[in-house]
């Protein structure tokens, strides 16, 4: 077992370096155990709604339907993650959509 986030100080945010399954992209994530958020890239904010010694789930909340949600094993460092929301067709052309993918953070890259 990793249980690289059990002991996560309140005081210092931990940034996850984590890699999408069958993808070759990754994806950068900050947890602030402290400030109950984890960010996306800096950018996207993600409150954290449910922690235990196993697992942090976040969620994200705009004024446009829909959202994300996250939630990481904190013993594994496996993940999951879905998003709802518009999907752009073309100008003027949306439909609302589900997309969800699961990987695996480390607390840094390899």
């Amino acid at each position: 077992m990793l249980a690289f986030t059990v002991g996560l100080s309140e005081a210092e945010p931990l940034t996850l370096y984590c890699m999408i399954k069958d993808a070759s992209k990754g994806e950068v994530y900050k947890v602030d155990i402290e400030k109950r958020i984890v960010t996306l890239y800096d950018v996207f904010g993600f409150k954290i709604v449910q922690m235990d010694q196993d697992y942090i789930t976040a969620i994200n909340r705009t004024d446009s339907p829909g959202g994300w949600i996250w939630t990481l094993n904190r013993n594994t460092g496996e993940f999951a993650a879905a998003v709802v929301g518009f999907k752009h067709l073309k100008q003027d052309v949306k439909e609302l959509a589900a997309d969800s993918y699961k990987g695996t953070c480390t607390k840094k890259l390899l």
